[in-house]
């Protein structure tokens, strides 16, 4: 339970402090690789979080841990989302 509750607060936090760090980079405000490098930290705990839940998931075959593995490395605002919604929301 408190995996998912620090999973779902790091996703959305990832997600909002990116976009604001990207507009403001794109508008020159200060302060922007602030915002940029603790949305990155975020994503960082949430992919983590995911990963293990992954390994830790008897129930996946291997080859839908590798597509959760993929889209995690190549799109992980939009994996992270899906895996919320398909995952942790339904447990």
């Amino acid at each position: 339970m408190q995996k998912e509750r620090i999973y779902t607060i790091s996703l959305f936090s990832s997600i909002i402090l990116i976009y604001a760090g990207v507009f403001f980079k794109i508008m020159h405000y200060p302060f922007s690789d602030i915002l940029l490098l603790s949305g990155l930290i975020f994503t960082a705990l949430f992919i983590g979080i995911a990963f293990f839940n992954i390994i830790n998931d008897y129930r996946k075959a291997a080859s839908e841990k590798i597509l959760w593995y993929t889209g995690f490395i190549i799109f992980p605002a939009f994996a992270g989302i899906l895996y919320y919604l398909r995952e942790i929301k339904n447990r």
